[in-house]
């Protein structure tokens, strides 16, 4: 992880961050996606951001502030629609099948706005597997 305070020069640096940490995700998901194709499923990879402060999220960038977070949102999808599988948790009838990874954050600490860059690509393995299981249990 990578730390910096933010400021208008930084903003350039982040977005080119985000961007460019898209492509390696999608780089390394691609080699999962004939795994997806055999079971007749495809994989939607999306950028989206979000201010858990303001409670909004967008799939369009939105101003570094406070409560910023950059996301990597990986779908399994069959046909265009996202695929479920069942709740037995009693919260809810059923869950997507999903995954998101945190590449950016923005918080307030010590009255200067900070930004965290997350570059570690190591959890990737682990959770297109469990994507995969939750598929292979839904048969």
């Amino acid at each position: 992880m990578i730390e910096l305070v933010v400021n208008g020069e930084r903003e350039k640096e982040i977005c080119d961050f985000e961007t460019k940490m898209f492509a390696k995700y999608k780089e390394v998901i691609a080699s999962y996606s004939p795994l997806f194709d055999a079971a007749g499923c495809e994989l939607k990879l999306v950028l989206g951001w979000c201010n858990y402060i303001r409670k909004t999220w967008s799939a369009n960038r939105i101003p570094l502030q406070n409560g910023y977070e950059c996301y990597i949102h990986c779908l399994v999808e069959r046909g265009g629609r996202e695929v479920h599988i069942k709740s037995n948790d009693g919260e809810a009838d059923y869950y997507s099948i999903e995954t998101a990874w945190m590449i950016s954050s923005v918080s307030r600490r010590f009255h200067k706005l900070k930004v965290s860059l997350y570059k570690d690509i190591s959890d990737i393995d682990t959770d297109m597997k469990d994507l995969l299981s939750q598929l292979r249990h839904m048969e």
